[in-house]
């Protein structure tokens, strides 16, 4: 299996030490490729999407999409490859 994406929200801001404002960003999941080519998403389940603020009048939130990280470089890759495995039907 090879990990494709990452799933981030913008959680929200801060101001860095240059008195510049940054934006906080979570990664709430991620969009795999199994041996099949069939692609899912594993999102965290502790992902409050009600906790991220939206513009005034949607109930839709932003989710970006960034390529995967090199897999040997990723804290959370074994974590996240065995809950794949565990929680992934590929029929």
């Amino acid at each position: 299996m090879k990990k494709l994406y990452e799933l981030v929200v913008c959680s929200g801001s801060y101001t860095d030490k240059d008195c510049n404002e940054k934006s906080s960003w979570l990664n709430v999941g991620s969009i795999w490729e199994n041996n099949d080519d069939n692609q899912f998403m594993l999102l965290r389940a502790t992902f409050n999407p009600a906790a991220i603020e939206r513009k005034n009048g949607s109930d839709c939130i932003t989710v970006s999409i960034f390529e995967a990280r090199d897999q040997h470089n990723s804290n959370n890759n074994t974590e996240e490859i065995t809950a794949a495995e565990k929680n992934t039907d590929y029929s």
